[in-house]
């Protein structure tokens, strides 16, 4: 295996492939920014360019999708980690045996999302908020 890192000093991230003895990329992750901008949360981030993967075949990877964007591309039973809402997908397939991880604070819009969803609550309470007797929702605590 191969690893290559890409510094962007404009930026202030650091691009990790992985290859494969072929030359496929195995893996590829965007780091987390500097303390410099961690201290501003992700809408920090959001001024930068992402980074484009086109076209790219992934199958069974452990990818990171925060700060990238993904155009064309395929993913086949693969593991997307998502920490933010700082990515794009673009006319990508995502095959039914590809998972989605909800990490950090990203769990939190998906309990937003389904709030007021009572089916959601009753079936898959850790993807929606806590619904209190006096008709009160909360997020994150």
């Amino acid at each position: 295996m191969m690893v290559k890192r890409y510094h962007c000093m404009q930026c202030t991230y650091i691009l990790i492939f992985k290859f494969d003895q072929l030359g496929d990329i195995m893996e590829f992750d965007l780091t987390k920014p500097f303390a410099g901008l961690s201290a501003h949360g992700v809408s920090a981030l959001e001024g930068l360019k992402m980074p484009e993967m086109k076209h790219a075949y992934f199958n069974n990877k452990n990818l990171t999708l925060d700060g990238w964007r993904m155009v064309g591309c395929k993913f086949e039973k693969c593991t997307l980690n998502v920490s933010s809402s700082y990515f794009i997908i673009e006319r990508c397939f995502v095959d039914s045996d590809t998972i989605v991880v909800w990490m950090e604070q990203s769990i939190k819009l998906v309990q937003l999302f389904h709030m007021r969803n009572d089916h959601m609550r009753n079936t898959k309470p850790e993807f929606s908020a806590i619904k209190h007797p006096d008709g009160s929702y909360s997020i994150g605590v």
